[in-house]
């Protein structure tokens, strides 16, 4: 039996149903949800954790890479890369500290 594809926050029966559409999603109490450690985006993203240097597309992916961090974006609320807050720098293994 096939089923079909689903998207975030859709209803699903196997896990299958939700990967075929958004990549490290799964099915959860019958509906897509991102796995564990990884961030919605919109219906039809799952982003992972974004350390300093990293591209991001939002400010949480930054926080969850690291708590020091933020989006700084190249194109205005589409896309950027992860940059130490003020005060931060950035080590070699892509941390920030004072």
């Amino acid at each position: 039996m096939c089923l079909p594809a689903s998207l975030l926050g859709y209803a699903c029966s196997v896990d299958e149903q939700c990967t075929a559409r958004v990549s490290n999603a799964q099915c959860s109490n019958g509906l897509c949800e991102c796995q564990q450690n990884y961030l919605p985006l919109r219906r039809d993203k799952c982003l992972p954790p974004a350390m300093a240097g990293d591209f991001c597309l939002n400010e949480q992916q930054c926080l969850m890479g690291n708590r020091q961090s933020k989006c700084k974006y190249i194109i205005p609320r589409i896309y950027g890369k992860c940059r130490c807050l003020d005060g931060f720098y950035q080590t070699k293994d892509n941390r920030c500290l004072p």
